[in-house]
């Protein structure tokens, strides 16, 4: 058995959250590959700490320096 426990109060995510979450990662890489990593880094903004944590271990998989992942996430 599973349990799923929102730990920031924003209670429960819609069916098809994480699809969304790795839509925004897949997103945010496009506009570092792209040099635009000031554009990441504004649709970054409004990330959960969780989400971060998804959109970071993309980013990492894809060979983005680290400075770049915090640069952006920051």
């Amino acid at each position: 058995m599973l349990t799923l426990i929102n730990g920031d109060g924003a209670g429960v995510r819609p069916q098809h959250h994480l699809n969304d979450v790795l839509a925004m990662a897949k997103r945010l890489i496009s506009y570092v590959e792209r040099s635009q990593p000031e554009v990441a880094h504004l649709l970054a903004a409004n990330l959960t700490p969780i989400e971060r944590g998804v959109v970071t271990n993309r980013m990492l998989d894809r060979g983005i320096q680290v400075q770049t992942v915090l640069r952006v996430l920051s």
